[in-house]
């Protein structure tokens, strides 16, 4: 198996062999929606789209996303997971120019930092902010009165 050279992107050396068989590992021994197994694969998503993998980075984070939104907890540390796999999905989005989808997982994030943090918290307003830059850049939105 060829490794992935990290140093152009200076990025820790990372192995994703390895990571993707802690992967198969947590699946199998906590169940498809444990938080344990969402979180990590939010951050192998964070790696393949770091490796130039964004439509794998992609998948991943779709499913998580599906995932946590089919979790019966609600807990704290769920809903910071479901923020983390929403902002990684969006920033692939974005990146492979997928505007309306980027701008829906960003009204979701938005949603999601309300409930965590409440209204005037400054992740909040931030994600408020993102939305409205998103939106502002959105082709669909230009010249809309």
């Amino acid at each position: 198996m060829q490794s992935h050279s990290t140093a152009s992107k200076d990025l820790p050396a990372i192995d994703l062999p390895a990571m993707l068989a802690t992967l198969g590992s947590y699946d199998r021994f906590f169940g498809p929606r444990h938080i344990q197994m969402l979180s990590l694969a939010v951050r192998i998503a964070e790696v393949l789209r770091d490796f130039g993998e964004a439509q794998t980075a992609r998948s991943l984070l779709e499913r998580v996303v599906r995932d946590l939104n089919q979790s019966s907890s609600r807990t704290h540390a769920t809903r910071i997971s479901a923020l983390q796999a929403l902002q990684a999905l969006r920033a692939v989005l974005i990146e492979q120019s997928q505007l309306p989808k980027a701008i829906a997982v960003q009204k979701k994030l938005s949603e999601c930092w309300l409930l965590v943090a409440g209204p005037d918290a400054p992740e909040t307003i931030a994600a408020r902010t993102e939305l409205g830059t998103l939106l502002m850049s959105s082709p669909e939105t230009i010249g809309v009165s």
